[in-house]
């Protein structure tokens, strides 16, 4: 009973499934492994763990050749910070329907309909939208691409790039193809932000433009 556990470089230890260093541990409802091409299938209930960081998914295929772990299906992250626990202020989620896990770049991929949602500090919930996401680094670091959209507590934001740091708490709207972010405060203080950077911390709500900083109290 239970799900099986699979991973590229396991070593039994006490009756435990250990992965190698640095390698995620995969577990689902059912495996099968083709030996010959190195791939390994996974299905049902996915899990990929490696430290506190969990990714949950429909599907998998984890190719040892190459080193990569596709991802299928109703996906959903939970990355945590090394200063918090699951369930708790600071915890990130994310959400897509296709992905990929490049174990030898350490680089994660999402893509339909993905999105990124921060639960705590002053902000609130913070959910940013876009076509694409990245997490590098060991998810230190989440790039969003294309059409991004960002809102919490009465705010809005627009670019064609943005970055997320964790450790930092700090979200930034970048200038990419000539398009300058836009921040909108829609409360009591309607105010709407152009600027070539615009950086929100989500623990004080603290927003710093910088470059070609255009505000109006108008929101045309």
């Amino acid at each position: 009973g239970g799900a099986a556990p699979v991973s590229g470089g396991v070593v039994p230890v006490d009756g435990r499934v250990v992965p190698a260093t640095g390698e995620p541990q995969i577990k689902s409802d059912r495996v099968e492994f083709r030996r010959k091409e190195k791939i390994i299938f996974f299905d049902g209930n996915v899990r990929v763990t490696r430290e506190d960081n969990i990714i949950l998914a429909d599907r998998a295929v984890k190719d040892e050749k190459n080193k990569v772990i596709q991802l299928s299906g109703n996906i959903r992250g939970f990355l945590v910070n090394v200063s918090t626990t699951a369930g708790q202020s600071g915890e990130l989620r994310v959400f897509a329907q296709q992905g990929t896990w490049d174990m030898s770049l350490d680089r994660v991929e999402l893509w339909g309909e993905p999105k990124a949602v921060y639960a705590g500090g002053e902000t609130g919930e913070v959910t940013v939208e876009s076509e694409r996401i990245f997490a590098e680094n060991n998810f230190d670091t989440f790039i969003f691409h294309r059409n991004v959209f960002l809102t919490y507590k009465n705010s809005e934001g627009k670019s064609q790039s943005a970055r997320y740091v964790p450790s930092s708490k700090m979200i930034s709207l970048t200038t990419a193809d000539n398009v300058l972010p836009e921040l909108i405060h829609t409360g009591e203080n309607r105010m709407k932000f152009i600027a070539e950077n615009i950086s929100l911390w989500t623990d004080t709500r603290r927003v710093l433009c910088v470059g070609k900083v255009k505000a109006c109290n108008r929101l045309n």
